[in-house]
């Protein structure tokens, strides 16, 4: 019977056995030399039972304090994006037109191969970087961000992985939300910009291509040396996964503070 990993009390007609019969079964009680009477061990229950009870409400509370934690940042998420999506977009565009003067030269700030960005500021007083595709791309459409202003800034790791997740979040939007679907082709720390609420914006859509489903989307290469996806180089195709290379070297980056290929 030893080194079974028995448990109980042991029966009245085995006690008789030697005691060396038992080794091994810690699980055991009785009145057997070596061993607990089973009386005593019962007596740890109530021990056991007033530790659960103790620390089984503390763990809930905890619990249901971080799920209402969860919760509220949650619900702050989404209240910002009600208000984004309430907002009138004919309205913002008649403020557009106006805080632009009908997207007049002296308020463009810089020209790419697929539009011009134009440096407005809206009746609210908020100044916005307007991205406006030509006409040749497709009709009337535009990019809206805030104007970032660049300023050096410590980063510790909360604030790099948030930069790393507002870039996602943006690549998400022109591969996903967009039709036709947008490749930026030159994501690089060049082109990612800082407000002052370290909230991290993709810029300058100038190498930016629309992606067609009836077209082969072939194209010469463009973007930064050191982020560009090796197989565009002999396929000479763009899809997403253009980005999504560069938005890897991007991650690194920001998380390493320095550029991968410097470490080579």
């Amino acid at each position: 019977m030893s080194f079974n990993n028995l448990e109980g009390e042991i029966p009245t007609y085995l006690r008789d056995n030697p005691p060396k019969s038992f080794v091994g079964n810690k699980g055991l009680c009785g009145h057997v030399q070596g061993f607990p009477s089973c009386s005593q061990r019962h007596r740890l229950a109530p021990s056991f039972i007033l530790s659960v009870k103790i620390f089984l409400p503390l763990t809930l509370v905890l619990a249901f304090t971080i799920f209402g934690f969860i919760l509220l940042l949650k619900g702050k998420s989404e209240n910002l994006k009600l208000v984004t999506g309430d907002y009138d977009g004919k309205i913002l565009y008649e403020d557009l037109i106006n805080a632009t003067e009908d997207f007049h030269i002296r308020y463009c700030i810089g020209t790419g191969g697929y539009g011009s960005v134009y440096k407005a500021e809206l009746s609210d007083g908020k100044v916005v970087a307007l991205k406006k595709l030509h006409q040749s791309e497709t009709e009337n459409s535009a990019f809206v961000e805030s104007f970032q202003n660049e300023a050096p800034i410590e980063l510790n790791w909360t604030r790099r992985v948030n930069i790393v997740k507002s870039v996602a979040h943006a690549l998400s939007y022109l591969h996903h939300d967009c039709t036709p679907s947008i490749v930026h082709r030159d994501i690089s720390s060049n082109n990612i910009l800082l407000n002052s609420n370290l909230e991290a914006f993709v810029a300058d859509f100038g190498t930016a291509r629309l992606l067609h489903v009836d077209s082969s989307n072939r194209t010469l290469r463009a973007g930064t040396y050191g982020y560009i996806a090796s197989e565009l180089a002999y396929t000479m195709v763009v899809t997403e996964k253009c980005d999504v290379y560069s938005f890897g070297v991007v991650a690194l980056e920001v998380l390493m503070g320095t550029h991968p290929g410097e470490l080579l």
